[in-house]
């Protein structure tokens, strides 16, 4: 594998068989030129992107980045891998690195961005919210600023992006911002508080966000053994009707219209919330 371009002392993007590669590991790049061997022992991280022609800007961005931001990225991306034990998008560097250079500029010019989501992130995502709060502390640490709260949830947004395997962070964002909606109107509808550390509301978010990217990527269950649906709607009666207000929040907000299964499966879910064993 050929260096074609040092992009930093930790990062170089290189070339084998015609096919593009970002590789990233403390000082990767150091002591070398365009056309040297790559030192297999010396590479942390390996990014391939799926497009290639968009390699260069990539390498663009990796070329005017911190060298500090790079290395914080590619912690919290080793924290998240090691701490969810899930696959993540290899495109979570990247992102991280994008985010946190911006994120920076913005401070140093006095600009400081409020997180109108960040307590639904905390309730909704606890443990890509804690990486994201050791991400901001590390930050803090290594920059000698003091970055808000706010900040721990902008990077439990990518983190979740990451799990999605998404590349767009406005998916994280609007995913959000439909659960939030959701548990709106179930409690204006119940005028309840529940249980938040319970197994049911854990099972009733799980669904939730399942839920809320079907809708953004226009995926709805189909309707198929229906046969309990009438059964459902006389024993969990509130439910249903809680289940129709959210159907009605979907149509008028996304243009898209409920099955009855999925109607079906949030009656179930949230008649589990609100009747816990």
């Amino acid at each position: 594998m050929k260096i074609v371009k040092l992009l930093n002392s930790s990062v170089v993007w290189a070339q084998e068989q015609e096919k593009e590669y970002i590789l990233f590991g403390r000082g990767l790049g150091y002591n070398h030129k365009k056309g040297d061997e790559v030192d297999p022992r010396e590479i942390e991280r390996v990014f391939i992107p799926q497009d290639q022609t968009r390699t260069g800007q990539y390498a663009e961005l990796l070329e005017q980045a911190d060298s500090r931001i790079i290395d914080i990225a590619g912690q919290i991306s080793r924290m998240a891998q090691i701490q969810l034990k899930c696959e993540l998008s290899p495109y979570l560097p990247i992102a991280l690195i994008d985010h946190l250079q911006f994120a920076v500029q913005r401070w140093e010019k006095g600009i400081h961005l409020q997180n109108k989501l960040l307590f639904e992130v905390q309730r909704i995502y606890p443990e890509e919210f804690a990486i994201g709060e050791q991400g901001r502390k590390l930050l803090n640490e290594v920059l000698g600023q003091e970055f808000p709260l706010d900040e721990a949830g902008n990077i439990a947004f990518h983190i979740v992006n990451a799990r999605n395997q998404e590349q767009d962070s406005s998916s994280g964002f609007q995913i959000v911002e439909m659960i939030k909606d959701i548990l709106n109107i179930c409690q204006y509808h119940f005028h309840t508080e529940v249980d938040v550390g319970s197994l049911a509301y854990s099972r009733l978010i799980i669904h939730l966000e399942f839920f809320a990217k079907r809708i953004l990527r226009k995926e709805l269950l189909a309707d198929s053994d229906l046969s309990l649906l009438g059964m459902i709607q006389k024993q969990c009666r509130q439910e249903y009707q809680c289940a129709e207000k959210i159907k009605k929040y979907i149509r008028a907000g996304y243009g898209m219209e409920l099955s009855e299964e999925e109607m079906l499966y949030l009656t179930v879910h949230l008649h589990r919330v609100l009747h816990p064993r």
